[in-house]
This record gives C-alpha cells, sequence and structure tokens, in this order.
C-alpha cells in the first residue's frame, strides 16, 4: 500500500486551440469545474493534491472540501488569474501548524503533520517571465518555516534540464533556471523524476504558438525523504494543458470507513434496467410467493433480493464506465506519445476528439457527483447527524472574534487561558457613540455565538 502524493496541473483550458466552448462552460462555474477535477482525483485515489491556477476565490477554493476532502488550504490571486489550492484527504491524520502564503496566489507553504510526522508542503505557480526573484522569495519562506523535510510541487513554468526537458532548443540561459537550481541547492532538494529517469525524456505543456514540448511541472523532494519514495510517473494531458504528475511515496496507515449503500437512481433513466427490474420481480413472485409464511416476510426477502440485483446492476455499468475510461487514457496516451514525436495536425486533432470525449465523460460524473450532493444535504440537512455537527462546527469557527482592531490600538486578543477578553481601551470611544450605535455593537457581539464563559467588559453607564 503506498500514500499517493499527486500533483495536478492548471485548470484553465484557455489555451486550447479547439473545443475552447467545453472548457469555457467549467471556468465560469467554478462549482462545476472543482467537481469534474475532484471526480478526477477521486478516480484516481489520491490522498494529497496540488492544484494550480485554480482562478478561485478564497471562499470558492474552501467549497472544495467536500466528500473525501478533510482540509483545503488555498491561496489565491484575482478571481481571473493565479491561485494555487492543496486538499488533504479526510481519512489522513493531518494537522496544519503553520501556514504561509503571498500576495499574488502563487505560493502556499504549509508546515504540517501527517501521521505525527512533521513535514512542509508547497504549492507553486510560478510566473511565465523570467523573474528570479520568485524563487527567492520561496527559498526564504522554505528556510523561515523551520529544519523540516520538504515536497515541492507545481507548475515551475521552468525546466530542470535545458537539453532534456525541452523538445527544443535555446540559445540563452534564463535567469530563473539560475535561480531555481540555486534553491535546489540550498534546501537540499532533488527533482524526483529526472532521478528516476536520468536519460529519459517526457513533457508535461505543450505550447501551440511556439509548437514546443516541455517538461516545467516536478515534484522536489528532500534528500532525506527519497528512501520513502517509491514512483514517480507523467500522466495525460486531459482535463487541461498540462499533464497531471504522480508520485507515490511509503506507506501512511489510512482507516477505512465502509460506505452505506444507496440507491443509484440514475439507474431508473434506464430502459433497460427497468425492463430487467420488472422481470426479476416477476421470477421472484412465481418461485417464492406460494411458499412464504407471511407477506410481510415475502416483502423484506423481496427487498433483499432486488437490493443485491441493483448492486450487480450498478457495479457492472461502473466496471463499463471505468473499462472505457482506462481506455480512452490509454489511447490518449499512445496519440499523444505519437504527438511527441511527430507534431503535426492530424496528431493533434485525433489528441483533441480523444480528449473531448473523455472530458464528456468526466463531466457527466461531475453531474452526478453534484445531484447527489444535494440529495445529502436534502435528506439529512434537518437532522441531528455528522453532516449538521460538522456544518455548525465550520459556521461556529467562522463567526469566533480571535481579535479586535481599531485605529488607537493595534490588537485586543482573546486570553485563552481565562477565556475572556477586555475591551477597556475602547471605554472612551463607547461613551462618546449614540445610544444606536451602541445597541448595534452590543447585539452583533451577543450574536457572535462565543462560548458562555466569555465575558465582555463594557461600562453600561454610558447608554443611562
Amino acid at each position: 500500500m503506498f500514500c499517493r502524493w499527486k500533483s495536478l496541473p492548471a485548470t484553465d483550458g484557455s489555451r486550447f486551440t479547439q473545443n475552447q466552448a467545453v472548457y469555457s462552460t467549467a471556468l465560469h462555474q467554478p462549482r462545476h469545474r472543482g467537481a469534474r477535477i475532484l471526480s478526477f482525483i477521486r478516480a484516481k485515489n489520491c490522498q494529497i493534491v496540488f492544484i494550480q491556477e485554480t482562478h478561485l476565490s478564497l471562499l470558492e477554493s474552501y467549497r472544495l472540501g467536500a466528500g473525501w476532502v478533510g482540509f483545503v488550504g488555498a491561496s489565491c490571486g484575482s478571481s481571473k488569474s493565479r491561485g494555487v489550492a492543496t486538499l488533504i484527504d479526510r481519512r489522513l491524520q493531518f494537522k496544519c501548524l503553520k501556514q504561509s502564503t503571498d500576495k499574488e496566489g502563487r505560493m502556499l507553504l504549509m508546515l504540517c503533520e501527517i501521521q505525527g510526522y512533521s513535514i512542509i508542503l508547497a504549492n507553486v505557480y510560478a510566473p511565465n517571465v523570467d523573474d528570479p526573484s520568485f524563487f527567492g522569495l520561496l527559498e526564504k519562506k522554505l528556510i523561515d518555516l523551520g529544519n523540516y523535510p520538504i515536497i515541492v510541487a507545481g507548475d515551475f513554468n521552468e525546466v530542470m534540464d535545458t537539453t532534456l526537458d525541452r523538445s527544443t532548443t535555446i540559445t540563452r540561459i534564463p535567469k530563473t533556471h539560475i535561480a531555481l537550481k540555486g534553491m535546489c541547492k540550498a534546501c537540499c532538494l532533488v527533482d524526483v523524476w529526472r532521478l528516476q529517469h536520468p536519460s529519459g525524456r517526457d513533457y508535461t505543456f505543450y505550447s501551440p504558438p511556439h509548437r514546443s514540448l516541455s517538461r516545467i511541472d516536478f515534484f522536489l523532494v528532500s534528500k532525506s525523504l527519497m528512501t520513502a519514495v517509491a514512483s514517480t510517473n507523467i500522466g495525460n494531458i486531459i482535463l487541461s494543458d498540462h499533464s497531471p504528475i504522480y508520485l507515490f511515496m511509503s506507506t501512511i496507515n489510512t482507516t477505512v470507513r465502509s460506505a452505506r449503500w444507496r440507491l443509484n437512481s440514475s439507474l431508473l433513466l434506464e430502459e433497460a434496467f427497468k425492463d430487467s427490474l420488472r422481470s426479476q420481480i416477476k421470477l421472484y413472485i412465481d418461485t417464492n410467493i406460494a411458499s412464504a409464511p407471511s407477506a410481510g416476510v415475502a416483502w423484506e426477502a423481496l427487498k433483499a433480493y432486488l437490493r443485491g440485483h441493483i448492486i450487480q446492476q450498478a457495479s457492472s455499468k461502473k466496471k463499463a464506465n471505468t473499462i472505457k475510461l482506462v481506455n480512452l487514457e490509454r489511447q490518449i496516451e499512445i496519440t499523444e506519445s505519437s504527438f511527441k514525436r511527430d507534431s503535426s495536425l492530424v496528431n493533434l486533432n485525433k489528441l483533441t476528439k480523444l480528449k473531448y470525449e473523455y472530458n464528456t465523460i468526466m463531466s457527466e460524473k461531475a453531474e452526478f457527483s453534484l445531484f447527489r450532493a444535494r440529495q445529502k444535504y436534502f435528506e439529512e440537512g434537518d437532522k441531528a447527524g455528522r453532516l449538521l455537527a460538522r456544518y455548525i462546527k465550520q459556521r461556529e469557527a467562522m463567526t469566533s472574534i480571535s481579535a479586535i482592531r481599531n485605529r488607537t490600538v493595534n490588537s485586543t486578543t482573546f486570553n485563552k487561558n481565562k477565556k475572556c477578553f477586555h475591551i477597556k481601551p475602547y471605554h472612551p470611544m463607547l461613551c462618546t457613540t449614540k445610544r444606536m450605535d451602541m445597541l448595534c455593537f452590543t447585539t452583533s457581539m451577543n450574536n457572535s455565538k462565543t462560548e458562555k464563559n466569555v465575558k465582555i467588559e463594557l461600562c453600561l453607564a454610558c447608554f443611562l
């Protein structure tokens, strides 16, 4: 068993020369785009995921924390550019100790504990210009987090080997390449894929304007972690214009809870399934109704019998769809290899057609996932259960007051030991404020969902 650490590429499809309309719908609807990517990740059994170029706000990034996702870390730029997100499987014993980001939403560094093991996870989306200061800032942030093992993943927009990682030759070595190599040397980082493929040639990005291929997406891992690395490989360019990168590391024990069975209601839309269900009911009645001791026993046995039949039909359909996706991925891999050798228009059109077919299936899976999510909230939203408890916990975390700031006083923070905080510095301001403002202030403080033993020391004489 291996723990998979995976890096997913940019979700922007605007660089495609064909089928741009297929992607544009998802690009302007973060929920559908996130659902499609999450469906793809879930099918790959990921446990830690690095996503670059999310194009999401901070609130929209946190909406990715659904289903198998237990923690979402995000660094956001503007709504139309940049942004990175790191997703953690909820089955992992994960604790984020410290986060560090930049203002442009191009890097997210987390000092965390996974199964009690301290490690630094860095998600990077480097600028596509010759800016060596970016990697200088990244190096500084990595050093500031402490002396811990490091895993850096993302879109570096620069290659590690100017000869093997490009399909075309370049005449000038960029300054970012020198800065990237310097950062790796200072932080003792190695390119895992190149270490396992010393003379191999594979690429993660194709540039249509330059008609060139390059490997600009990769993992950089501390030398102390190399004994735990099992393998790494480059996926196919399917959902984006970049290839996903997979890193398989040594075992991290996780607890797997068996899922509760629910009827896949989409099967009822298929006439063949409904016909088979009718025939099974008729067969059961003809065979067992005469020997049943009572109508209640016959009904309970019929439900169990139909459940087994439905599970069989759903499993067969799922296997068929999985085989179809696997075959499409294999065809895309073969066609992509041919395109890397011969960048002809025929191979490009064939590759684009296969990607379109694959994206259509993934969009259908995303739509079904959204339907199941709405159904879950409809069935369990008003019940006292895990779903409601998790929602209340998130709401309380959002409304809690950790500090107060104004013009004259920098910060007045909570006393975590005494569970109280003081607003004495605000006494002169409160005494000179109008009565209605005071009432609004106290009402908002009372509605802040703080703990019962939180005390607010106010001079109420100013209201009299």
